[in-house]
């Protein structure tokens, strides 16, 4: 790509974050990627996380990533090691990120925290209080979605109790910003529904990822059309694969998944949290065209 080409690339990413702020696209463009002359709508887009990126709460994931020609970064606010406390929710650390980002015209459409995954959210408090920063934090750096990974954790009536409880003093919060607390469970449709409902905002909703429900012999093309207006983001894998290769053991049919995404009306980023098995840039970009081929949004 010429550096002309690429320059150009960065400032619509850069001119797409002000349509999704509130402005509309009307004039026809010719980029890759770009609105569809007439629809008035921006594509969806494509970014990694930085975990999978191999530099986890690293700035250079930022670099690696505009090598690959990814749209933004899904960020971690730790180093995934519960003692070291978060240490992106620093606001010397939140400069640095705005400025990388800044400079490699990438977004941050999302933060992990992934420290949950060992004090579960629904019965450590000083999970809650992670939440609680990192909303902020998210403002602060442009994203809207904080993947809140319960997995799991949450099984018996108690610990759905419990994780009602926190949500339902979290959600107000949540909403006050304008950030998404996007749950990334191992929940049956039934299960997703109940807790929404239970909670009553529009800031709580599902971070899904096909492969996950597979994995866990959750049926995601049932999933997915129950979960309607209920999916804040969502994960791509496949595993020790390509995207466009079979799985053997959990295989998933990611064209059905893609159209099943577009009837339910999702229009946010497709999040890339799958392996390279050969080579870092040649391999996510060649999962980037995969993505864009099935979910048709040349």
């Amino acid at each position: 790509m010429s550096l002309e080409k690429e320059i150009n690339r960065r400032d619509f990413i850069r001119a797409s974050a002000i349509g999704a702020a509130g402005l509309t696209i009307t004039k026809e463009t010719k980029i890759k990627g770009a609105v569809k002359s007439g629809s008035g709508k921006l594509p969806i887009r494509i970014g990694m996380t930085d975990w999978n990126l191999q530099q986890r709460g690293k700035l250079e994931a930022f670099k690696v990533a505009y090598e690959i020609g990814l749209d933004g970064i899904e960020i971690s606010a730790g180093t995934r090691k519960v003692e070291d406390n978060l240490p992106n929710r620093a606001p010397e650390r939140q400069e640095l990120y705005r400025n990388a980002a800044y400079k490699y015209g990438l977004m941050i459409p999302s933060v992990c925290i992934g420290e949950i995954g060992s004090l579960p959210l629904n019965s450590e408090p000083k999970a809650a209080v992670w939440v609680i920063d990192v909303i902020e934090m998210a403002r602060n750096l442009g994203a809207k979605n904080i993947l809140i990974p319960v997995l799991g954790k949450c099984n018996t009536e108690d610990d759905f109790r419990r994780i009602i409880d926190v949500l339902s003093e979290l959600a107000p919060r949540a909403e006050d910003a304008g950030i998404y607390l996007s749950l990334e469970v191992h929940w049956s449709a039934e299960d997703h529904l109940r807790v929404f409902k239970a909670v009553n905002s529009p800031n709580v909703k599902a971070y899904y990822d096909p492969k996950n429900a597979v994995f866990t012999d959750i049926d995601p093309y049932r999933t997915i059309p129950m979960l309607e207006g209920h999916i804040g983001q969502v994960h791509i894998k496949n595993g020790k694969y390509l995207l466009k290769d079979t799985d053997p053991e959990n295989p998933l049919d990611l064209p059905r998944i893609a159209k099943l995404f577009k009837q339910v009306g999702y229009e946010g980023w497709i999040i890339l949290e799958t392996s390279s098995p050969n080579d870092l840039i040649k391999d996510t970009r060649d999962n980037i065209e995969y993505v864009r081929e099935v979910f048709d949004i040349f």
